[in-house]
């Protein structure tokens, strides 16, 4: 019950309310703590006129920090040349050191690592322990989006952009109580940044699993992401073209609108308009439905951070065919729950495609085997988790970051 003594007053920590993984993640994770007998809150440093998961928020309490501050401080614009790093990440961390936010709060859990600069500052501010959820850390992010190529890596801005990078994954695991990811890959770097390795955690998503596994499919491989540029979506074009027989569905919110006219654009222009559907963002109960009855799930870029959309399929009983490499490949069986395969592997996704589409009773069956398995990831268990790191950090105030100072 609230205001147990041994109950936790949590600050889930989001940059803004946006259609994405992190965001949804924070959201269910609110409600889970809720649920299981704890008060959390869901913090948000900047508010915007998204409308983003706004059925997910109804009963959950929300802090934006931004509404704390005079108008003038609230501004904010993106940085050049990157695609989500924005000033408000810096100017809210200097903040943060000085606005109080008006909750009593034993820790903060905070989503990303641009979200952690100011995750720190509020946590200082309060003398309370920050949970650090490193999604992606940053010398992966300016590997993976802007240093792709060893030419751009070697380069002087490669170089000065990694050492960079370098102090800021760091700075943020030194000062934060715990560092929690969702890959055993980022776990095994991040561990080599900090004094005690027992001090990164590997920390798996929750989902709502489906009661039984559906025998009646249609006939689609279902796409579902927050679409936005580095996603891509312009292969499934191309695997249309190429499987003429299969069709494609696409789910999930665009982030502009005119990413979504260029994909349609070329959609036209490509001719298989009859073959991909694009049904944009829908509700959580459709979207599980939609994974229920679908052959297969397909993604395409790989999300080393974690890949929520596959273990949701597998909620659902809806086998995938996943990149390789991936966090959520790390609690599956390539070949029995699904099928993961080097990114953007044309010749074997279109085999695997072909195959599952013509053995129906193989897909079903391997989404059942992946259905098992995700019994173990109830957000229930998630948020119980989080509750126990949480109680580790404030019943041991020697222990709170920085430990490593």
């Amino acid at each position: 019950m609230w205001g147990e003594p041994d109950s936790l007053r949590i600050g889930i920590l989001v940059h803004e309310v946006l259609f994405g993984g992190a965001e949804k993640v924070a959201i269910e994770e609110v409600r889970a703590l809720n649920a299981i007998g704890h008060e959390a809150v869901l913090i948000v440093l900047r508010r915007t006129e998204s409308t983003a998961f706004k059925d997910h928020l109804v009963g959950s309490k929300q802090i934006f920090f931004s509404d704390l501050l005079p108008w003038p401080l609230r501004l904010s614009f993106r940085i050049p040349l990157f695609r989500f790093f924005s000033l408000f990440h810096v100017t809210y961390a200097i903040f943060g050191r000085f606005v109080s936010i008006p909750e009593k709060l034993d820790a903060i859990i905070a989503h990303g690592t641009y979200t952690c600069f100011s995750g720190i500052a509020i946590a200082r501010q309060k003398k309370i322990p920050l949970l650090a959820l490193i999604w992606d850390p940053v010398v992966y992010i300016l590997n993976k989006s802007y240093f792709s190529t060893q030419a751009k890596r070697a380069s002087l801005l490669g170089s000065l952009a990694f050492a960079i990078g370098q102090i800021i994954d760091k700075w943020i695991c030194r000062n934060s109580a715990a560092v929690l990811t969702g890959s055993k890959f980022h776990a095994s770097k991040l561990r080599t940044l900090v004094r005690s390795p027992e001090k990164v955690k590997l920390i798996i998503p929750g989902v709502r699993l489906r009661q039984s596994v559906r025998s009646d499919r249609k006939d689609y491989a279902m796409l579902a992401t927050s679409w936005k540029e580095g996603k891509e979506p312009e292969y499934v074009l191309e695997l249309a073209q190429r499987l003429r027989q299969i069709k494609f569905m696409v789910a999930g919110a665009w982030v502009t609108e005119g990413f979504k006219r260029r994909f349609l654009s070329e959609l036209a222009e490509r001719g298989v308009e009859d073959r991909v559907s694009v049904i944009g963002a829908v509700d959580e109960l459709r979207l599980l439905d939609l994974y229920s009855q679908a052959v297969v799930f397909l993604q395409i870029k790989a999300d080393v951070g974690f890949g929520l959309p596959a273990l949701e399929a597998a909620s659902q009983g809806c086998t995938f065919i996943i990149p390789e490499g991936q966090g959520v490949c790390d609690i599956f069986a390539s070949g029995s729950d699904g099928l993961m395969v080097s990114e953007k592997d044309t010749p074997q996704i279109a085999k695997y495609l072909e195959n599952l589409f013509q053995n129906r009773a193989t897909a079903i069956q391997m989404g059942k085997s992946a259905w098992m398995k995700a019994h173990s990831y109830s957000w229930a268990r998630h948020a119980q988790e989080l509750v126990e790191i949480c109680d580790t950090y404030r019943a041991k105030p020697s222990e709170r970051g920085p430990v490593d100072d």
